[in-house]
């Protein structure tokens, strides 16, 4: 129904139109006679002026509900909540609903029609016409992944993860996931990759992939399990070479194998060598890792003399000069040509008798190796004593003019120690008391260790005691002639008993111009002179007298 209405001061629009029903039935009630059907309006302008006006509409016959609002057909998705309009109808004293629900199936269990049928009931009992509603229900939404993981990198030695696929649909409960693995080779065995691609599907065919992908690499080195052990080796060991060591290698991923690298270096002397070994082990990927090993080869043994002379045995006077070290050789291993051969001394042991002479001389190497081998000189006296004297035979008148043995007028020599000296007369023939005899004087002459000589001397006594030549008793008178001033210088040794021949007599401390006579047995003069030193020629046998100024009688018995 429209209306209009019309003010003097405001407009259309600034009208305040208020509406009210009521409905007035007949005694009989709504649904057996006629009823109203009251309007009451108000118009009211904002100055607070109201107008009233009341409508009335009379209805006298009853019809069935009629539609205001069917509601139309509507889709959902199976996760949506279901939110349905309800239906309006217009009757008698209020509309009751007679809604009935039919299911449809779909192609699946997600996807289904609802039939939606709605009756309208009047308070008369009067039914309207019927309206159906299709709701329909779709489930058009593909299932997520849930906590799919990124693209991984692991190493090839990590276990590879088991990844757990978890799967969301909006609406089935099971769903289907098929893994499609593709393995792509890499450049070497430890890399390569693992591609996963994801199928999901769930009860009403919607399908959504998804992938993922694994990169396995192999970027950790092989190990040594073991490897040689550093060695100090004398010179001359032998000890393997570098492709032979024992080495043994574990890789994580993928076979290895090992390469030996050696460096030769000189060491600090002639003999030492130092070697550098490494060891590289790489595995498919190109990893590698490597150790090293030092072998030094030293030199510690000493050189030797390959000349060195044996024990000399020299008399003790023997030539004892050190040896010549540029006549010692020597061997050495390590520095064969650079050896050094010095002199470094010597000591004695023993007596004069056996003298050991221990020298010692040393071999040296260019390493400082030396070894020092000792000579044994043994120097043993068993040499005799020389007589340089020589003992003539001699021969004397009387026993009384033999001289004592005077050991120490000899002239002894030795060639190492010292000497001592006796002597022994022995009668060989006649009773040198009594008679003319022959004596053997033995000298004996031993030095320090018992080396002796013995040398024998063989004396002629010509006349027996008794003889008047020997006889001390019988008296001698001097020719009166020799009566001289009492002797001013020492006497010469009275009386005297010389050779024949040419014989020097000394006048002991007389000046040299002292006269002299010579005077036979018979008073005779035989030579005379001045002169400290007389000379007599080619006496006989016999007695003699020589008298010098100042010297007194001196008696001289000339032997044979």
């Amino acid at each position: 129904m429209e209306w209009t209405a019309e003010d003097n001061c405001y407009s259309y629009d600034e009208l305040i139109f208020d509406c009210s029903l009521d409905t007035v039935f007949t005694d009989n009630g709504p649904c057996s006679g006629p009823f109203e059907i009251h309007y009451a309006y108000s118009l009211s302008d904002p100055s607070g002026n109201t107008s009233a006006y009341t409508h009335i509409i009379q209805i006298s016959d009853l019809t069935p509900p009629v539609w205001e609002y069917i509601p139309e057909d509507i889709a959902f998705a199976c996760n949506d909540e279901i939110i349905l309009e309800d239906p309006i109808a217009n009757g008698v004293s209020g509309i009751t609903w007679e809604i009935s629900v039919d299911t449809i199936l779909g192609v699946c269990p997600n996807n289904f029609d609802l039939y939606r049928t709605m009756i309208p009931t009047d308070g008369c009992g009067l039914q309207g016409d019927s309206q159906i509603q299709i709701i329909s229900i779709s489930d058009s939404q593909a299932p997520d992944f849930i906590g799919l993981p990124t693209d991984l990198s692991i190493s090839c030695e990590d276990e590879i993860p088991s990844v757990e696929i978890i799967l969301i649909d909006n609406c089935s409960e099971s769903t289907f996931v098929t893994d499609s693995t593709l393995v792509s080779p890499g450049s070497c065995g430890g890399n390569y990759v693992i591609l996963h691609e994801l199928t999901a599907e769930d009860l009403c065919g919607n399908v959504s992939t998804a992938s993922y992908s694994i990169s396995i690499t192999d970027t950790i080195a092989p190990v040594f399990i073991s490897s040689p052990e550093d060695l100090v080796l004398e010179l001359g060991t032998e000890f393997a070479p570098c492709y032979e060591a024992e080495i043994q290698i574990e890789d994580n991923c993928s076979t290895a194998e090992w390469t030996c690298e050696e460096l030769i270096e000189p060491g600090t002397c002639i003999g030492s060598t130092n070697y550098l070994r490494t060891y590289t082990a790489i595995d498919a990927c190109g990893n590698s890792s490597s150790t090293t090993q030092v072998i030094l080869i030293v030199d510690t043994t000493s050189p030797e003399f390959s000349n060195f002379p044996s024990t000399s045995t020299l008399p003790c006077d023997g030539d004892t000069l050190e040896l010549a070290t540029d006549t010692l050789f020597g061997f050495d291993l390590g520095s064969p040509n650079n050896l050094s051969i010095t002199f470094e001394g010597e000591s004695l042991e023993g007596d004069n008798c056996n003298t050991e002479v221990h020298r010692v001389y040393r071999i040296t190497d260019n390493c400082g190796n030396s070894f020092d081998s000792t000579h044994v000189t043994l120097l043993i006296d068993t040499v005799a004593p020389i007589l340089n004297t020589q003992l003539d035979e001699l021969s004397f008148t009387c026993l009384y003019d033999l001289p004592a043995c005077n050991e120490t007028a000899l002239d002894i020599t030795d060639n190492c120690n010292t000497t001592s000296s006796s002597c022994t007369d022995y009668t060989l023939e006649g009773d040198c008391d009594n008679e003319p005899c022959s004596i053997e004087r033995i000298y004996t002459i031993s030095d320090a260790c018992d080396n002796t000589l013995s040398v024998s001397q063989i004396i002629l006594i010509t006349a027996a005691p008794s003889d008047s030549l020997c006889d001390t008793t019988i008296a001698i008178i001097e020719p009166s002639n020799l009566a001289f001033d009492a002797p001013k210088c020492i006497p010469y040794p009275n009386p005297a008993r010389i050779n024949s021949g040419s014989t020097l007599i000394d006048l002991i401390r007389c000046p040299a111009s002292t006269p002299w006579i010579l005077l036979n047995s018979l008073g005779e003069q035989v030579a005379q002179g001045k002169s400290s030193q007389i000379i007599v020629d080619n006496l006989t046998q016999g007695l003699y007298f020589l008298r010098s100024e100042g010297f007194g009688t001196k008696r001289i018995v000339i032997l044979k």
